[in-house]
Order: structure tokens, then C-alpha cells, then sequence
């Protein structure tokens, strides 16, 4: 039997090994232990060979620590400041720590910010699937831009370049954290290639198309909700979520309030995408009138009418203008098959999605030409200016009127000859 305090030898080779130590309190710890290779700033071309110890309450996570360690000790380390060198090592050494999981640990700091429900979601579905993936059994310290680089040109072949952004976007930030806790001396991400994300021709609508696209759509429930996305430019989420307190159809200026999004996978009403886009959004006389007849012929949903297992008790608070055939809220993929894609076939000849309704009142706007760009973005709820400039890059109406404009100018005579 083990005597209590006392290291006893389970395996071992050479300096490397694992032990296990039985407590006064019965409980049996582990030790993993393995050396790593240590460069001295004093002198570069001298290796030294420093000890690593790390305990645990399982042979297998002993095991398993004694394995990421020798793996992450392929390569030599800087030899660290003499103030923080025994802190390292009493914690067991930074070599140790993944970089899946780190990443993750980043992505938690990040939780308290200003992003929204769906930027979330897109972050944690880039983490799982394009960078944990690729970068599973490497520790930090062991990240070069040579890696970065090849990883970058894999994601290139089979995703679109403005993804392959924000996958990098994500892992540059998570190793700038290293870099700031000590991890990393210099970031690997640095003047790192990505590929162009090239300008191409964006589709519009015009408005006769939009009307023609609203007459298309077969269940005359969401008529209405294709000329709110054409003709107010409010985004999926936004048109899906309103309700009758949102609606001020009587008020001196007609409008509605965006506050709340559709959640797409869970159906419930949620927080918009950014702080922009809660606004009141204004409505002709001619949206205020098919308003009208929408409420009067569809009504909206109430607790005793909404029979969907799937309906969230959020939508109970007060009635959906916009309701599915069992009186809760629309399912987005059943919207985006079974409505607007039919529509699109028969009055378009193509398919569009929702957002291009988004674009095409974008692109209305900047057709009127006496809106300022900021008048167009509080509209459209977008907290950027660029996002908004963006949609006029390939205008060409636009840049029609910038020709006409030099005509005018090079018609002039030359007054330096006079």
C-alpha cells in the first residue's frame, strides 16, 4: 500500500514521466511530468532543459497533459522574463494550452459586448467549423504565419473571400489576446495574405418589380410583408416581428417602430441587429392603405388562436401583424420555399432572396439624390456609412449623372486664356 505523500512511480522514461501520490484525505493525485527546450537570451545557440510538472485527478487527463506538453515542446521556447519565469512554470507552463481552447476563452470574453444575437451565432459557427477543425491538437506558442498562411489558402478554396475574412478576423483577434497575455511574443497573423474580396454587379429591383413580386406571392397573408421589405427597406427579422403596438398608422406622420427581430431557429422575438436599427420608420400613403386592408382581412395572432408547439411565449405579449396558418410566427425556410421563391419564379423569372428587397430601397433612396447618406442609413438602421455607400459603388445611374455633371464643366470656357 502507498504510503501517504509519497511519489510512486506508475511510468516512466528517462526525466519524463507520471506518478501518482495518495492524500491524507484519500484521494489519489496524479502527477504528469516532461521537459522542454528553453532558448537563453543570453546566449541563442544554448538549449537548456527545464522540468514541467502538472497534476491531475485521473491517470487519463495525466496521460493526456504529459502528451500536449512533449507536443508542444517540439520546438524550443524564449526563455521568459525572471519575474514571470517561475509564475510560468508553476502553472505548468503556456505550451500547454490548445489553441481551440483558447480561442474559446476569447470568444467568452467577447459576450458582453454590443454584438448581436446573430453575430454570435455567426462567430461560433465560424470557431466550430473553420478554425477548431484545422487547429485542434495545436498549442499556441506553436502557431507560425507560415501556418496561418496555408490555413488561410485551404479556407480559400472552399469558401467565399469575405467568410474567409471573418474566420481570420476571428483567429487574429485570439492571437492578439496571446500576445497581450504573454503567450505569444508576436502575432502570426501579422501581414498575413487574404484573398481580394472583389466588387461584383449587385441586383436590383425597381418598383414596379417589387409591386409585380408582391401580386406573385400566392397567400395573400405575406403580400404585405414583400412591399414593407421593398419599400421600407426593413430587414427580414424586422418586418416578421411587428406588432400592433409597433403600428402608428393614424398619427400625424404615419409610421411604424422597429424594436424587435425574428429569431430565425427559435422563433422568438428578439433584440435588433445593432443599436441603429430600433427606429421609427415612415410610411407612404400608399403602404399606410395596404397596412390597412392587410389588419382588416388577416387580422394578427392572440394567445387562443397561435396552435404551433414551436410558438415562444414571448409572441403572446401582444399580437403579430404578419402570423403563419396556425396563428404563431413565420418560419423563415418556410417563407423563403414556400412564398417568395414561387413568387419570384413567376414575376421575375429568377430567384431573389429577401434582403435584395432591402438593397433595391436602398438603391430608391439614393435615386431621390437630395437624401443625405446619414438620412439613408438611420432609415435603414445601419450604424455605418460605408454599409450604406456600398450599395451605389456599381450604381449606374449614379455615375451617369457624375458624367453629365463633367460635360458641364468641360464646356466651360478657359478663363486662364483671357
Amino acid at each position: 500500500m502507498a504510503t501517504a505523500g509519497v511519489r510512486n512511480k506508475v511510468e516512466r522514461k528517462g526525466c519524463e514521466g507520471i506518478y501518482y501520490e495518495d492524500l491524507k484525505s484519500g484521494r489519489r493525485s496524479y502527477i504528469a511530468t516532461w521537459r522542454i527546450p528553453v532558448i537563453d537570451l543570453d546566449d541563442p545557440d544554448l538549449i537548456k532543459w527545464r522540468s514541467i510538472e502538472r497534476r491531475a485527478t485521473s491517470l487519463e487527463e495525466a496521460k493526456l497533459l504529459r502528451a500536449e506538453g512533449q507536443m508542444a515542446a517540439r520546438e524550443p521556447i524564449v526563455e521568459l522574463d525572471p519575474d514571470r519565469q517561475l509564475d510560468a512554470l508553476v502553472k505548468g507552463i503556456k505550451d500547454t494550452i490548445l489553441l481551440p481552447a483558447w480561442v474559446n476563452s476569447v470568444e467568452e470574453m467577447k459576450l458582453e459586448d454590443h454584438r448581436s444575437e446573430a453575430t454570435v451565432k455567426r462567430d461560433a459557427s465560424l470557431i466550430r467549423n473553420h478554425i477548431i477543425p484545422h487547429w485542434s491538437k495545436t498549442p499556441v506558442t506553436s502557431v507560425r504565419k507560415l501556418d496561418v498562411q496555408k490555413w488561410v489558402k485551404v479556407l480559400s478554396t472552399k469558401l467565399a473571400p469575405a467568410t474567409v475574412a471573418k474566420a481570420f478576423g476571428l483567429f487574429k483577434s485570439a492571437m492578439e489576446e496571446a500576445v497581450d497575455n504573454g503567450l505569444l511574443t508576436d502575432n502570426p497573423c501579422r501581414k498575413v495574405k487574404l484573398p481580394k474580396i472583389k466588387d461584383k454587379e449587385s441586383d436590383f429591383l425597381e418598383a414596379n418589380e417589387i409591386r409585380n413580386l408582391a401580386e406573385a406571392v400566392r397567400d395573400r397573408r405575406y403580400r404585405m410583408a414583400v412591399l414593407l421589405g421593398g419599400f421600407t427597406g426593413m430587414r427580414w427579422g424586422e418586418v416578421f416581428s411587428l406588432t400592433l403596438d409597433d403600428l402608428h398608422l393614424d398619427h400625424e406622420v404615419p409610421h411604424l417602430w422597429v424594436r424587435h427581430s425574428l429569431d430565425r431557429d427559435t422563433l422568438a422575438l428578439g433584440d435588433t441587429k445593432n443599436d441603429q436599427s430600433v427606429r421609427q420608420v415612415t410610411l407612404t400613403p400608399e403602404l399606410v392603405t395596404e397596412m390597412r386592408e392587410h389588419l382588416q382581412s388577416f387580422g394578427s395572432s392572440s394567445p387562443e388562436r397561435c396552435e404551433s408547439p414551436k410558438c415562444p411565449a414571448s409572441v403572446h405579449d401582444t399580437g403579430l401583424v404578419f402570423v403563419g396558418q396556425k396563428g404563431g410566427p413565420v418560419s423563415y425556410w418556410f417563407f423563403r420555399d414556400r412564398i417568395l421563391t414561387p413568387a419570384c419564379e413567376e414575376a421575375l423569372g429568377r430567384r431573389v432572396n429577401f434582403r435584395l428587397l432591402r438593397h433595391s430601397h436602398t438603391r430608391q433612396l439614393q435615386d431621390a439624390g437630395d437624401l443625405d447618406s446619414w438620412d439613408i442609413a438611420d432609415r435603414l438602421g445601419q450604424n455605418q456609412l460605408k454599409t450604406t455607400r456600398r450599395y451605389s459603388k456599381t450604381h449606374l445611374s449614379r455615375q451617369a449623372r457624375v458624367a453629365e455633371r463633367m460635360a458641364e464643366i468641360q464646356s466651360r470656357p478657359n478663363l486662364r486664356a483671357v
